[in-house]
């Protein structure tokens, strides 16, 4: 066993750093305005039919490997898009740490 510690440095650590996790996700997105309209888990509608709650509808955003290529990517990455999440007036941009583990889970795979 010791050996393996040498050979794969991540043998004790588990499949996934901390940042590519979907709780080290979750845990942006709910510490952040996101939620305020888009958590269904009490059975209200989340808007624009996208629910962090869900994971068939954040898989919908999300293109598993390719964080640029994934919507939810685009949307709350771009501040000047008028598509861009938060809307104006809702909440404060993430930043560019949270940003960063957003994409490493996506690249990572997009695993819940």
């Amino acid at each position: 066993a010791l050996v393996l510690c040498f050979v794969y440095p991540g043998f004790l650590k588990g499949d996934a750093e901390d940042g590519e996790s979907y709780a080290a996700v979750t845990k942006i997105l709910k510490n952040s305005t996101c939620y305020d309209c888009h958590d269904g888990s009490d059975g209200s509608k989340a808007e624009g039919d996208f629910d962090l709650a869900d994971n068939t509808s954040v898989m919908e955003a999300v293109i598993a490997g390719d964080p640029d290529g994934s919507e939810l990517v685009k949307r709350i990455s771009d501040d000047s898009s008028e598509d861009r999440m938060p809307p104006d007036g809702k909440g404060d941009m993430l930043s560019p740490d949270d940003l960063a583990t957003i994409k490493a889970w996506i690249k990572a795979g997009a695993k819940f």
